[in-house]
């Protein structure tokens, strides 16, 4: 079972396909749709391996995710980087050290994790063309 959603093809650039995809219609159910996105773009840009099927640009396509590498890919990206903030703020505040280097501290964390982040991301398997 995947989750999907549809999108427009912008662009075919080699081995790549650019999609755009509404957000309002990917987001569609979601109980924090109203609040989530709201200083962000109305599209989410993709760009995602060429299916074996042709495309030209203005077609609709169906993209899908499995949904385990959603709720991993959402577990690693969100819980990661507070568990480092507050971990490197707490090992911090344990050796006495001040405010100042308390924060020093979560933040040099937090950032790290995000390069860790990256690093684990690479190995979930992303959304994929399934049908035109």
């Amino acid at each position: 079972m995947f989750n999907t959603t549809e999108g427009v093809v912008t662009d075919i650039n080699g081995t790549t396909v650019s999609i755009e995809v509404d957000r309002k219609g990917a987001c569609h159910g979601c109980q924090a749709e109203g609040i989530c996105h709201m200083f962000t773009s109305p599209v989410m840009k993709f760009n995602l391996p060429r299916p074996s099927f042709p495309l030209n640009v203005g077609d609709k396509v169906t993209i899908a995710i499995q949904p385990t590498s959603l709720v991993w890919a959402s577990i690693v990206t969100y819980i990661i980087p507070v568990v480092a903030l507050f971990l490197a703020m707490g090992i911090a505040h344990q050796y006495g050290l001040g405010v100042g280097i308390q924060a020093t501290a979560a933040l040099i964390a937090f950032l790290a994790s995000l390069a860790l982040v990256r690093w684990i991301g690479k190995s979930f398997k992303g959304p994929k063309i399934i049908e035109k």
